[in-house]
């Protein structure tokens, strides 16, 4: 068969073939000026002479892949389940490494080593199995590597693990290698450390070639995929039929399973893709709408987010709560909030403080400020509840804030806290407990039922309250990580009231995360409502009761709930 040469002049390589001709045009930035072909179509000539049988079943979705790669450094990937995302995006990348493998730098990720070879290493090795001999690859399956020459880690494809345990190894064998040529793909992104992400700006430093590909199927908003595959313009800039839109660094595609081939073409041609039989098993177990039908038929983070969770990404949105704030004038006071959760489970210790006063609009408004987590010591001589106190007096001090603008939650060793900052600080602070049952409060102005109605408990009154302060429209300054909390923590309904998931199994559910901060947020909350009434703090115009006004906060009954 007579060599394309495409012009050009290979006399001094006579025993040049067809398929390095055509890598050495995937390798070339413009190819079309020397052939006049894109370089996406010699990335399919080479999947042509290696992997015949992806070519044969060469669909829409592969093109919608390749689009994104041959346009986009920056590749935010979701969409529905057995939509081929890893297969595709894991091709692309040995494509791109055999263009230039002694240049080349691939590095795949997942959460887990099981997750890793179970995904997208068991990919990897499909593809790059007739590649070996033609190359002379050095495949390592007990380390997960490829490599171009024997012992040669620098130039390789290696896949690594980023679990909680291993972050800090990971992201340093990440940043620790820069070639000319680096592609990162992160598999199973929802649930990826946002290090690895942070660690993109060094690993394009020096690089004529650079992709990162995150892969997920939709969950939140607000994880690190959800987060790196944010439209541009924002979410409500994009369509529920949107197939790709551009992204801060690149561009999200998006795999939506009403389109798929097989539905397009009304019979199943590609049995390893999502089909029709797919979306009516979903729409059955879960109903259309539902948290599921988004993530797994649609591919699309859910507007109204999960059907069982006090907020969600809708509601955040909706209420313009990462929103900053505009003053009207003077008037603008700190309050903080106080979680010593340490001293129960482990965790975090919390102090978050925000402003409020009237924004520019003339809506009372609370914007969040500063989160400060304690810095506690293990000093037999210092105990810790004396170290969260003198700290707590410290920063309360630096930023003048009066007592009475001040709550912390006195739940179980929270009292013992409470009570050192009141001998060493000044008391008349709002003691607050998660404990216990709900109160007589109404839980709105246009619902006056009282929170014991509502909820079965205190705590779960305490997070309604942010939903009732955030659909107001009246939080501003919302961190991602706080609505990451907010937004995962479920409910459930027992004898007809809302029960909030509790924190050991929250903790359990997501694998030792725990809301620390929305609970200071649920401080920061109940001052805001108490001191301004409901009507002010949730934005009605109606008038508050005589009885909300005189509510009080400090409710001491003890529970082990929390």
């Amino acid at each position: 068969m007579k060599l394309q040469t495409y012009g050009l002049d290979f006399s001094k390589h006579p025993n040049i073939s067809q398929l390095e001709i055509e890598l050495l045009m995937v390798g070339d930035a413009d190819p079309s000026r020397i052939s006049g072909i894109s370089r996406g179509q010699h990335i399919k000539h080479v999947v042509h002479m290696l992997w015949p049988d992806v070519i044969k079943s060469w669909n829409d979705w592969n093109e919608l892949a390749l689009w994104a790669w041959t346009n986009h450094n920056e590749i935010g990937v979701t969409g529905c389940a057995a939509a081929g995302k890893t297969f595709t995006f894991t091709l692309l990348s040995l494509v791109e490494y055999l263009a230039k493998p002694m240049a080349t730098r691939v590095a795949l990720t997942s959460t887990t080593v099981p997750s890793l070879r179970g995904r997208i290493w068991s990919e990897m090795m499909r593809f790059v199995r007739p590649a070996v001999p033609l190359f002379g690859l050095n495949v390592v399956d007990s380390q997960t590597k490829i490599q171009s020459q024997r012992g040669d880690d620098r130039s390789s494809i290696i896949a690594l693990a980023v679990d909680s345990g291993a972050v800090e190894q990971a992201v340093g064998k990440l940043q620790g290698v820069h070639l000319p040529r680096m592609v990162i793909m992160v598999d199973e992104a929802a649930q990826t450390n946002p290090a690895v992400f942070s660690a993109r700006a060094n690993l394009q430093v020096g690089t004529d070639f650079y992709h990162f590909i995150a892969i997920a199927n939709a969950s939140s908003m607000f994880d690190p995929h959800g987060l790196f595959c944010e439209p541009r313009m924002g979410w409500g800039s994009i369509q529920d039929g949107d197939e790709h839109w551009e992204t801060k660094s690149g561009v999200c595609v998006r795999f939506d399973g009403l389109k798929s081939p097989n539905v397009k073409a009304g019979r199943l041609i590609y049995p390893y893709l999502f089909g029709q039989e797919n979306i009516d098993t979903i729409k059955k177990n879960f109903g259309e709408g539902s948290l599921e039908w988004n993530s797994y038929c649609r591919g699309m983070w859910s507007r109204s987010g999960a059907r069982n969770t006090m907020l969600d990404s809708a509601m955040i949105t909706d209420g313009q709560a990462r929103e900053g704030v505009i003053w009207q004038g003077g008037g603008v006071k700190t309050i903080a909030g106080l979680d010593p959760a340490f001293t129960t489970e482990g965790d975090d210790c919390i102090l978050r403080f925000a402003k409020v006063g009237k924004a520019d609009d003339g809506n009372l408004t609370m914007l969040l400020t500063d989160t400060v987590r304690l810095n506690l010591q293990d000093d037999p001589n210092y105990p810790l509840f004396y170290q969260v106190a003198d700290q707590t007096i410290n920063e309360l001090k630096a930023r003048n804030v009066k007592p009475e603008d001040f709550a912390l939650d006195a739940t179980g060793a929270g009292a013992g806290i409470a009570d050192i900052i009141s001998q060493r600080w000044q008391s008349g602070f709002v003691r607050v407990s998660f404990g216990g049952a709900a109160t007589d409060a109404p839980i709105s102005v246009e619902d006056n039922r009282p929170a014991k109605q509502v909820y079965a408990n205190r705590v779960t009154q305490l997070w309604g309250q942010i939903k009732v302060v955030v659909m107001g429209g009246r939080l501003r300054g919302l961190d991602d990580q706080t609505a990451r909390e907010l937004c995962a923590r479920i409910y459930t309904l027992k004898n007809e009231r809302t029960l909030l998931e509790s924190k050991k199994d929250l903790k359990k559910r997501t694998k030792g995360n725990s809301p620390d901060r929305a609970d200071a947020l649920a401080l920061l909350a109940e001052l805001f409502v108490a001191q301004n009434g409901i009507g002010d703090a949730s934005g009605s115009q109606e008038q508050n009761s005589e009885e909300w006004e005189k509510y009080a906060l400090d409710h001491e009954i003890e529970a082990d709930y929390r």
